[in-house]
């Protein structure tokens, strides 16, 4: 017995050991700069394109379009602006005034000021960062450029704001896994800190450029925000509290027999929330769906909130994750009977029993190989769709306003396709809250976002909701 004992204390200080030279080979090889990658504010950047056409720049080497547009915090081009928020490791802003001003200084864009903005947030993830050569920058700034080819030239102004944070603090193949735990908790952290201030400024900016529309041709200023891996862990971190507490108050007065009705649940000022593939666990977002379980028949006036979008063959969330969320589980407490283990090691986009639809490429329309869109500086191979398009749809009758999901059913030639999920009745109408799953040809694994069937897919969506909200709202 002695003997044994003695074995486990040896084996436990080898095991201990190997965890600290474990811990400092990651932290010190191959480890990316802790700084701030964009610090150039250019002079007056708004309202002169100072990049000039966009269009023009996809014809450029990657290295020559890396010299154009250098450390940039604002890219302002024909077509669109960009602009670069960083946060740090501890969910502070590597440079408040700096950035915060950049982007205040959208208020002051003509077209803007006149039209109105789509304004566009990307926060990306794991193994990414804000650099101006990043593959995941890129394809957001075509997203943008397509999006004002859909306003068209009289349209609105389209402001993407790009949130970035030290994502990729590993460089070495093997030992970027190893950060999964370092990284998770940094994207906690951003989310609970200064991503609020990010979401007020973005808030009040939607304020500013929301004035009356001279005609009714112009929609309303949007605010819609998408967030991929653990950005969308930052996303709904910043956001879960908001959720919960219009999601708490607009039901529980129905419940009780205050109301008749449920009321409006919101995210605050974003019109819409997107999560990509989200690494964080569902018991995050269980207090939702259980608030919301037995709301039936919603607000005529509620409309999508927040959508998520899983990948079926996704092995980061759906292998990797919950990996790395079974060791800390271990020490932890759950309810006993209940699933609140499994949801705590399980991401979002894999939990079965709150998937709404399941997402599909259209097999009766020419889909795009998956891929095609991964190369840099190329675009995207998505349908074409304008206003006129998305207001030609069904007439709202009662049957069909209470979401935009039959009119997404109504669309021709897309290049994917929405159902319910199969083994579940349809999902009630105007959900705020949608849980999607994705098969690879519309979502492969968990970098493969890009795809076109998907872009398509979110274009269409943001635009009929954003069409939705406008006949709700009376413009």
């Amino acid at each position: 017995m002695m003997q044994a004992k003695r074995n486990i204390r040896s084996y436990t200080l080898v095991i201990t050991i190997c965890c600290l030279l474990l811990g400092l080979l990651v932290g010190c090889v191959g480890t990316t700069p802790h700084k701030q990658l964009r610090t150039l504010v250019v002079p007056d950047p708004l309202g002169t394109n100072s990049l000039g056409a966009f269009a023009d720049t996809t014809n450029l080497t990657e290295e020559a379009f890396t010299n154009k547009v250098g450390e940039r915090i604002i890219e302002s081009y024909k077509e669109f602006d960009l602009g670069i928020v960083e946060f740090d490791d501890q969910g502070k802003f590597w440079s408040r005034q700096q950035q915060l001003a950049a982007i205040d200084k959208f208020a002051e864009d003509p077209v803007a000021k006149r039209n109105g903005a789509a304004i566009l947030v990307f926060v990306h993830g794991w193994q990414e960062n804000a650099d101006v050569g990043n593959l995941t920058v890129d394809h957001f700034r075509h997203v943008l450029y397509k999006w004002n080819e859909f306003e068209g030239p009289n349209g609105r102004r389209v402001i993407g704001i790009y949130v970035g944070w030290r994502g990729l603090s590993q460089r070495l193949p093997l030992l970027k896994w190893l950060t999964f735990w370092t990284r998770k908790k940094a994207a906690h952290k951003i989310g609970r800190g200064e991503m609020n201030e990010l979401l007020v400024h973005l808030g009040v900016l939607k304020h500013q450029l929301t004035n009356p529309r001279a005609t009714t041709d112009q929609s309303p200023t949007r605010l819609v925000i998408i967030g991929h891996s653990f950005g969308g862990a930052i996303v709904f971190s910043a956001l879960d509290n908001i959720l919960k507490k219009s999601t708490l108050e607009s039901v529980v007065p129905f419940e009780i027999g205050e109301t008749n009705t449920v009321g409006i649940i919101s995210a605050g000022a974003p019109d819409l929330v997107v999560l990509l593939n989200p690494a964080f666990e569902t018991l995050l977002y269980s207090g939702l769906a259980e608030a919301t379980l037995n709301c039936t028949n919603y607000n005529p006036s509620q409309s999508t909130v927040l959508m998520t979008i899983g990948a079926e063959n996704d092995s980061a969330t759906g292998t990797a994750f919950p990996i790395g969320q079974f060791f800390p589980s271990l020490f932890q407490n759950f309810k006993p009977g209940s699933d609140e283990r499994v949801m705590n090691t399980t991401a979002l986009g894999h939990y079965t029993n709150y998937f709404d639809y399941r997402l599909m490429a259209n097999t009766s329309t020419n889909v795009t190989t998956p891929g095609t869109s991964g190369t840099k500086r190329k675009g995207f191979h998505i349908h074409k769709l304008d206003k006129a398009q998305v207001r030609s749809l069904a007439a709202v009758t009662e049957s069909t306003s209470a979401g935009i999901h039959s009119k997404l059913f109504s669309l021709p030639d897309r290049q994917w396709k929405l159902i319910p999920y199969p083994g579940k009745t349809e999902p009630p109408l105007r959900l705020p809250f949608l849980v999607i799953s994705a098969t690879p040809d519309i979502v492969d694994n968990h970098t493969g976002i890009w795809q076109d069937p998907l872009v398509e897919f979110l274009r269409d969506f943001i635009a009929l909701h954003d069409d939705r909200k406008t006949e709700l709202e009376g413009k």
